[in-house]
């Protein structure tokens, strides 16, 4: 399969995924999603080492915006508000956010890529492979529609639940909302956490499944996106690591537990559209 192949394999499925999406069938594009990852790893672990050779040629890292070819983002504006082109429910707004943040650098790290940030904005840029970032970009734009949409769910399921506990207290309804305080945040917390760990596993099975030279090709593209802005820091004495976002936390266990939970759900493993029904957009 020629880097062309891979890439418009990839759109077609990318175009599955957002119209699973558009009727909101979530587990459906979560498994898109999965299967792009899936698609491009088996790929790359088969290829021979001349194949692998020219594909590195062919595709030098870069910088590539979200829904571009390259390191510039496209954007539509309805009602003065900013959103990305190519996905326009997701709204760039005019500040940074740590959690879609933290998301975009665990997604990136585990598939040989880095995320870059805007100063200000919450746009997000990735660096590595075009393949690996289209992969990245697709599990990333998932996976923030999903964790966001899951948040409040289960934020206002939280809420229901206390008041119901309340009333059946003989309690004013309102008693125990207190309990909700920092829910949200604990919930996207434990949500990355456990992904991060989930990525973690996926590769240690890759690992058992598969020879050293092979892993050796997922490691020495980590290396080259490393190197890439490592020179471009070099080269550009402005672009440095972002700082972290301070900010005050409010720990919520039961947010953090609904968090891992909703990860441990999430459809990333090799077998994620093998399972259930048949699929006919899949076939």
């Amino acid at each position: 399969m020629t880097e062309e192949k891979i890439l418009d394999k990839l759109g077609k499925i990318k175009a599955h995924m957002e119209s699973a999406q558009e009727i909101g069938n979530e587990a459906e594009a979560q498994a898109f999603a999965a299967m792009l990852q899936n698609l491009l790893m088996k790929h790359k672990l088969e290829m021979t080492d001349i194949q692998y050779s020219q594909h590195v040629k062919e595709e030098p890292v870069g910088e590539y915006g979200i829904g571009s070819d390259d390191g510039y983002q496209s954007y539509e504006y309805r009602d003065k508000k900013r959103y990305y082109k190519a996905y326009p429910d997701v709204e760039v707004v005019g500040r940074r956010i740590e959690w879609t943040e933290n998301l975009a650098g665990v997604i990136a790290r585990a598939h040989s890529c880095q995320s870059m940030i805007c100063p200000g904005r919450s746009a997000i840029w990735f660096v590595g492979q075009k393949s690996n970032v289209k992969i990245v970009e697709y599990l990333y734009i998932t996976m923030l529609r999903a964790a966001d949409k899951i948040c409040h769910k289960e934020y206002m399921k939280f809420r229901r639940q206390l008041r119901q506990e309340a009333m059946k207290e003989g309690l004013p309804s309102g008693t125990y909302l207190n309990e909700t305080h920092g829910f949200k945040q604990s919930f996207l917390d434990g949500f990355i956490s456990r992904l991060m760990a989930r990525f973690e596993e996926e590769k240690r099975k890759i690992e058992h499944d598969h020879s050293g030279a092979a892993l050796m090709r997922i490691d020495k593209e980590a290396l080259a996106v490393r190197s890439y802005l490592d020179q471009k820091q070099k080269n550009n004495k402005e672009c440095k690591p972002a700082k972290a976002i301070k900010g005050q936390r409010a720990g919520n266990t039961e947010g953090y537990r609904r968090g891992k939970a909703f990860a441990d759900g999430l459809r990333i493993d090799a077998n994620a559209v093998e399972g259930g029904a048949p699929n006919k957009q899949l076939k």
